[in-house]
């Protein structure tokens, strides 16, 4: 449901480059969700955890998000989604 997936969106944060460490956060409250099929509640967390990354990646300076650290990323999510394969396309490959 919508609520889920914005009651996972709100407490995303962006501090890799804060001087301070982040203040301990504060606890959920539990989000009661009756007759939500568990299919339901994993699709909303898969969901979540793509827009943190999204997220993450776009707050992310080029200096430190450059194509190989992209290029990295993207490998990584394709082994944990047990993908066949992924191309990768670098140089000449990008104009032939």
């Amino acid at each position: 449901p919508k609520n889920l997936l914005s009651y996972l969106l709100s407490g995303y944060k962006f501090t890799a480059y804060k001087s301070q460490p982040p203040s301990p956060n504060l606890p959920h409250p539990t989000l009661h969700l009756p007759n939500t099929p568990p299919s339901t509640i994993k699709e909303a967390q898969n969901i979540a955890r793509a827009i943190y990354l999204t997220r993450t990646l776009i707050n992310t300076p080029a200096e430190d998000c450059n194509p190989e650290q992209l290029q990295r990323v993207m490998e990584g999510m394709a082994e944990t989604a047990e993908a066949s394969t992924c191309k990768t396309w670098v140089g000449e490959e990008l104009t032939n």
